[in-house]
């Protein structure tokens, strides 16, 4: 599925054509949370930490048990330097 095809392409560092698959894979509410987490990643690894945030905060508004979007949100605010949220 758009998921998977999406995963490959992260694993192969192809950031900006996973996205494309995750975004569709959203789309079609298939592993919303899981797309979103990726997604964040894909931003993170490409140095946009500011969308990578607003990415990885979806997804655990989606599910606020979601482990490592926890761990991604507080890492990427650590790398924003915004301490205090």
């Amino acid at each position: 599925g758009d998921y998977e095809l999406g995963v490959q392409l992260f694993e192969e560092r192809k950031y900006e054509e996973a996205i494309q698959y995750f975004s569709l894979s959203i789309s079609k509410g298939q592993r919303i949370v899981d797309a979103y987490f990726y997604w964040g990643r894909c931003l993170q690894e490409s140095q946009n930490n500011s969308s990578a945030l607003e990415k990885f905060k979806v997804a655990v508004q989606l599910d606020p048990n979601h482990f490592i979007g926890n761990f991604a949100c507080g890492n990427t605010l650590v790398n924003l330097g915004r301490y205090e949220e």
